[in-house]
């Protein structure tokens, strides 16, 4: 039909400007989010583009479920406004009659977010995390910046390098604390280099000065050098195991922990949520001459934000055993569909509780 066909030709063109806005928001959070956590040491600050992609491929589902919603409502209330729906009403067809060409644009777009949900979500989190984890096993020499205190791996060692020169190969005013032992090992030296024999493992100080704690608290013991070499610990080629939201979708099914079955009602959760946002969308469009069509885009709004908080909610209860996944799937997304089905309907022939139950007759009427 040519309206389906001019119908689907505008959502694709308010869902693409609709995604474009979410997109750059969205990584504009994250992009102060990621320098931040490079400017704390938990990222690669060589890193942030990798990381910054990553982050965009697993927050791409969220983005594809709004932008789907505001296109909806956005086109809706504009027939609602520019009175063509009046002019599809009085041509005998009602709402239900726009349910096909709604999931006939965005059913790909629901395929789309239930193949990154169930496949490039877990791959977006693994790579994430070991990113971060190899950079915060690397070694202690390699963590040491220019102007700034630097703690170990291990949290008991603290550096301090005023100034570097030749690549980071040769330093100047270097501070060093040392805990590991027990007790304070402060040391200071006027310039340190990698040390040749000891490889990228040691550092070699030169004219400085050694202060350690005696123990039971008898003093200090100060000893003045010419060089010292000192071994720096080396990073741990191990990684941690992979965390719940970085484990495949099939290894999440195989495996019938609360964990597990928490994290899949979330990732089928959210492909759910994409589907019922476009009937929500449908039943939520109106347009109030005294509003205009503002209204119906912050009822959507806010609609979309109680929708992901109870879907939060629910992976938690899921996780915690309060509920089963079924049920939170049925319970949650079954009647938000079966709700927004209701509602339609009502729409769709005009009811109203009025038709329910006659007025009571007047004074100057007889029963």
């Amino acid at each position: 039909m040519l309206f389906h066909s001019s119908i689907r030709k505008e959502l694709a063109r308010s869902f693409w400007a609709s995604w474009v806005v979410l997109f750059t928001i969205a990584m504009t959070v994250r992009l102060v989010r990621t320098l931040h956590d490079a400017n704390v040491g938990r990222v690669d600050p060589q890193a942030i583009t990798v990381a910054m992609g990553y982050s965009a491929l697993g927050q791409m589902p969220a983005i594809i479920t709004i932008a789907l919603l505001i296109a909806t409502v956005s086109v809706l209330s504009r027939m609602y406004r520019d009175s063509e729906m009046d002019i599809w009403f009085s041509s005998g067809q009602g709402l239900a009659r726009l349910v096909k060409p709604l999931y006939q644009f965005s059913l790909p777009l629901v395929v789309a977010v239930a193949a990154m949900q169930w496949w490039v979500w877990p791959w977006t989190n693994q790579q994430v995390q070991d990113l971060r984890q190899r950079y915060e096993q690397r070694a202690d020499i390699d963590r040491v910046t220019p102007g700034q205190f630097q703690e170990s791996g291990n949290g008991k060692k603290v550096f301090f390098v005023e100034k570097s020169t030749d690549a980071n190969s040769v330093a100047r005013s270097l501070f060093y604390l040392d805990q590991s032992t027990g007790t304070d090992v402060i040391i200071t030296s006027r310039s340190s280099m990698n040390s040749p024999s000891g490889g990228k493992g040691a550092v070699k100080l030169i004219d400085g000065e050694r202060v350690q704690q005696l123990p039971e608290g008898d003093g200090f013991r100060v000893v003045q050098f010419e060089a010292l070499t000192i071994a720096m610990e080396q990073a741990s080629a191990q990684l941690q195991a992979a965390g719940v939201r970085s484990t495949p979708t099939l290894e999440l099914i195989q495996n019938k922990s609360l964990w597990a079955q928490g994290e899949l009602a979330w990732r089928a959760g959210m492909v759910l949520l994409a589907a019922n946002l476009v009937l929500l969308g449908l039943t939520i469009a109106q347009v109030n001459p005294r509003m205009g069509s503002g209204a119906s885009i912050a009822m959507a709004a806010l609609t979309a934000i109680v929708y992901f908080n109870l879907t939060t909610v629910s992976q938690s209860w899921v996780s915690s055993g309060r509920i089963g996944l079924w049920g939170a799937l049925v319970g949650l997304h079954g009647g938000i569909c079966l709700l927004s089905a209701i509602w339609l309907t009502k729409r769709h022939y005009q009811w109203s509780w009025r038709h329910l139950w006659p007025a009571a007759p007047t004074s100057g009427q007889t029963a």
